[in-house]
This record gives structure tokens, C-alpha cells and sequence, in this order.
């Protein structure tokens, strides 16, 4: 049930990006780092399909130095019956990064294989010249190729870009306000992963009692889901991309519980920074 929120226009950055990744708490995952050897593309990496043949598991968003960056929300659908046969969307984004082709061209590709995966939303970006390339794919609804553009608010959640789910209704207003301050990059960051940890209109985790709950929230509060006995699911990391009109690029990941699944006392303390240009 993640949920990202992004513009290509600001008068200080080229791109500003907020994202929450939800998922169950001990789904194994790695935090953002580089990826190993050539650290030439950063994420965090979602370890369970990591194999011999595999050794870079996939992610649900991530940058290389190149300037591409690409994000993917799953698509909120009936699990289909042969559902364990399909290919990890993770690596959809995965292979995005590593690629050396334009965008469209990837996503030329992107088709071609759409029924291996399933349902899935992917939206990249190449920064890497002035004119960047900015694209939404779903493998659900149109399955058109849209390009986004400058001077929009976007709000994407898990169903698709232009079928917006009430928490993307809630989250792009605030979203919107908070980009509208002067307000200095450490101030603007705070605020993105303030407007992140909205729970509402839950005040506790006892009142998200189904699924459908879940798409009222821009923040999931740790729960139970139903039919997962006591699997602890809750948003368990924030992220938040800014690049700069200079190409300088910052990447911060907050997350917000410990190896136990219990809240940090102190978020904040366990941020992960990054930042490098972007060649132009």
C-alpha cells in the first residue's frame, strides 16, 4: 500500500519526491546503500528473491549516478492463481537502473514482458540532460506510455495514476502546500516526512479493521492484516528525493521501526543521507 507523491517543477529543485514503502515488517529488506561493485545505482533492496543467478534483489525505488530514477507501487488486485509463478516487480526497477537504453526504449521492453509480472506501476526519470525524460507505465488500465509533466502535482498510490485513491486525494494538497514555503532543504525534508506520517482519519491502529482501510491513510499506523495472523504491516520506511536546478542530488531514508518491529524512539537518528551530482 506504498504511496509517492512528486513534481518536476519548484523554483529550487528540478524534482522533489515523497514516498512511503508499506509492507510487512519482517519482509527481509536492506537499507539504502550503493549497490555493490560498482556502486553505480543506491536503493534500498528487497532481499527475499536474491539467488545465485540474482545477486541484486529488486526495490521499490531507487537513483543512479546517471540520473535515472525510477519508482514502483503495486497494483492493489484479487491474487491471481498462478500468482507464485510471476516475477518479482522489484526487479522491474532493478533492471530500469542498471539499463544503458533511453527510457523509451526500456519501456519498449517493459511490454513485451508485462504479463510475467503482476499488476504493477512504474514511474522514471532520466535527469542526465536539461530536457529530462519523465514516464508513468501501468500494466493495468491504459497501459499507454504517459508522459508526465512540469508544473504538476502527482500522487500515486496502488491503484492507477489517473484513478486516484483517497489518501493521494488528501496527501497532494499538503503535498502542494508544503513545496509552496520558503523553507530551507533540512526544513523541507522534516515537513515531506512530517506530511508522510499522517495517520489520519485513524487515530489508532485498533481502527483499521480491513483492507480497505488501508487506502484512507497516508501513513499505516503497525497492524495485523486480516488472514495474516499476527504479521506485523505498517509503513516502514519514508524516502525523500530532491534535485537541485544544479544537479546536486539528496536522498534521505527514514525508517521507523527497529529489528524488534517497535517504533524508534528517535527516527530521525537512523537517517540514511546520500548525495552526489548529477552529470549533465
Amino acid at each position: 500500500m506504498c504511496i509517492n507523491f512528486w513534481t518536476l517543477q519548484h523554483p529550487k529543485y528540478r524534482f522533489v519526491f515523497a514516498s512511503n514503502r508499506d509492507e510487512f515488517l519482517a519482509r527481509a529488506t536492506k537499507r539504502a546503500e550503493f549497490w555493490p561493485p560498482a556502486e553505480s545505482a543506491l536503493s534500498g533492496i528487497d532481499t527475499t528473491h536474491i539467488t545465485a543467478n540474482e545477486p541484486i534483489g529488486g526495490t521499490w525505488l531507487g537513483v543512479n549516478k546517471k540520473g535515472r530514477f525510477v519508482s514502483l507501487t503495486n497494483f492493489r488486485e484479487p491474487v491471481s492463481p498462478g500468482a507464485s509463478a510471476k516475477i518479482s516487480r522489484g526487479f522491474l526497477v532493478r533492471d530500469l537502473l542498471l539499463s544503458e537504453n533511453s527510457l523509451r526504449e526500456d519501456f519498449d521492453k517493459v511490454k513485451q514482458t508485462e504479463a510475467d509480472y503482476d499488476g504493477f506501476n512504474l514511474v522514471a526519470f532520466d535527469f542526465k540532460s536539461k530536457d529530462e525524460e519523465a514516464y508513468y507505465y501501468s500494466n493495468r488500465g491504459e497501459s499507454e506510455l504517459r508522459q508526465l509533466n512540469r508544473g504538476e502535482i502527482y500522487g500515486l498510490s496502488n491503484s492507477v495514476l489517473s484513478v486516484e485513491w483517497p489518501k493521494v486525494r488528501k496527501g497532494k494538497p499538503i503535498f502542494e502546500e508544503t513545496l509552496s514555503k520558503e523553507l530551507s532543504e533540512e526544513a523541507l525534508i522534516e515537513e515531506l516526512l512530517c506530511m508522510l506520517r499522517d495517520t489520519s482519519p485513524f487515530q489508532d491502529s485498533s481502527e483499521l479493521t480491513k483492507l480497505e482501510d488501508l487506502a484512507q491513510c497516508i501513513c499505516i499506523p503497525k497492524i495485523g492484516i486480516l488472514g495474516k495472523g499476527a504479521n506485523a504491516y505498517a509503513t516502514r520506511t519514508s524516502t525523500i528525493v530532491l534535485l537541485s536546478h544544479d544537479n546536486e542530488l539528496v536522498f534521505v531514508e527514514r525508517e521507523w521501526y527497529n529489528a524488534q518491529h517497535e517504533p524508534y524512539e528517535d527516527p530521525s537518528q537512523q537517517d540514511r543521507v546520500y548525495r552526489f551530482t548529477i552529470p549533465s
